[in-house]
């Protein structure tokens, strides 16, 4: 609105000084009043132009998309991502013959942690998959095998690790023998697969 009233003010003032121009110099070219009534609005409106933008009132807009910042979930944070979690699942299941078992990786819609799993060895820790929540051990990735050598739902007879991290530390929980809804986890006392674990997710890794 501000532009649009200097730009009608600017008119009737080119006018009055083309008109007293005019009278002044004695032209009576016809034709002249509307070209120099023009130019003189001209000149008027790119000065008027510039000072309002000198002061800050001519508004601009830009036409560039804003741009968003991805999310990065809770499990990126802690430094996890695609390329470790298959490293991982090939150094378990190299591993896993050589004690006769064979391990299934369970996804965070394929298993739940529920409230009444504890850490046995503190049961005031909570345990979940880290995107999930805020836990005491945050879970990436959970490797199941059942000495049945079925695949699928968590039997009875079981071993099953949780990848977790622990205050930004790797730590592996192991629950066995358990009912599915009383998993009694507890820190491993396999070191073959605790190191394992602490190498992989302590690497250095940009690959997604």
């Amino acid at each position: 609105m501000i532009v649009i009233g200097f730009m009608l003010l600017g008119g009737v003032v080119a006018w009055l000084l083309v008109k007293l121009g005019k009278l002044i110099l004695g032209i009576k070219t016809p034709g002249t009043s509307k070209l120099a009534v023009f130019l003189v609005w001209l000149a008027l409106m790119g000065g008027t132009y510039f000072a309002l933008d000198a002061n800050g009132l001519i508004a601009h807009h830009d036409n560039h998309p804003q741009t968003t910042q991805p999310t990065v979930s809770r499990s990126q944070q802690l430094g996890w991502n695609a390329t470790k979690q298959q490293e991982l699942q090939q150094a378990l299941n190299q591993w896993a013959p050589s004690m006769g078992q064979a391990y299934y990786w369970l996804s965070a819609s394929q298993f739940k942690f529920t409230n009444h799993q504890d850490v046995a060895d503190d049961p005031s820790h909570t345990i979940g998959w880290a995107n999930d929540g805020s836990y005491d051990y945050e879970v990436v990735a959970v490797a199941n095998f059942n000495r049945s050598f079925q695949m699928g739902a968590i039997e009875p007879g079981h071993i099953t690790y949780a990848f977790a991290f622990y205050q930004g530390h790797p730590i592996v929980l192991v629950s066995q023998d358990a009912p599915l809804n009383q998993m009694n986890w507890q820190l491993t006392q396999n070191q073959t697969v605790a190191n394992l674990w602490h190498q992989i997710a302590t690497q250095s890794s940009t690959t997604e």
